[in-house]
């Protein structure tokens, strides 16, 4: 019996807006720590939010998960500082 094994790649992209005070993950979770649940993580599918949790729980923050319909709808709430 043949079996085929497929292989797929997931880029996660992590993006703050340059206002936010941090330079790098490490002082993000920082800051999420110092602010529990005040920050947002916007997702677009089933993978993105998978890994936003992974993050959240390896991480041990609180942030705020917030679900859109598409990538185009969070790049624009993100650029106008709504998200």
């Amino acid at each position: 019996m043949n079996k085929k094994v497929s292989s797929e790649v997931l880029a996660i992209m992590l993006v703050a807006h340059p206002s936010l005070p941090v330079k790098n993950v490490k002082e993000l979770i920082a800051l999420a720590k110092a602010r529990p649940g005040e920050l947002n993580l916007a997702n677009v599918d089933p993978s993105s939010m998978m890994a936003g949790h992974l993050f959240c729980m390896l991480a041990n923050v609180k942030i705020e998960a917030v679900p859109y319909k598409g990538a185009a709808p969070m790049m624009i709430d993100l650029s106008r500082l709504t998200l």
